[in-house]
């Protein structure tokens, strides 16, 4: 087993998705872009939370078409929380973030947090609008 120190994947970006299908092609372009413009090997977990047909079918066209993408679907609607930590779980990257998925914090923000540490063991770090 590959621990986190070793994993080939610098970082993992975790999005936790539920339905917003007017919204998605904006903000999986920007997600697209920012995993593309990596130096380093990142990807991208989306987590379907048993969206309608039409957010659904979108994230899978999306994953389908980004190498490093992986798509994870719930078998309901189970909420944010339980996304997240099936995103963690699934993420293989050295370094792991979440954003939800309208983006309202810059994917990039919310990454950069994870340059200035160095650990040898799992971490969190949270982003606040209220720090």
């Amino acid at each position: 087993m590959v621990g986190v120190a070793e994993s080939p994947i610098h970082l993992s970006v975790v999005v936790p998705v539920r339905n917003g299908a007017d919204r998605l092609p904006m903000h999986l372009e920007a997600l697209r872009r920012y995993v593309c413009a990596q130096p380093r090997p990142t990807e991208l977990v989306l987590v379907d939370d048993h969206s309608e047909p039409g957010a659904a079918r979108l994230l899978a066209d999306f994953a389908g078409t980004l190498s490093g993408a992986t798509l994870l679907r719930n078998d309901a609607n189970r909420g944010k929380g339980f996304s997240v930590a099936r995103g963690m779980a699934a993420a293989r990257g050295a370094r792991r973030v979440f954003t939800d998925a309208d983006l309202a914090y810059p994917v990039a923000e919310c990454a950069s947090s994870t340059a200035v540490p160095t650990w040898r063991s799992p971490a969190a770090c949270s982003p606040s609008r209220a720090i």
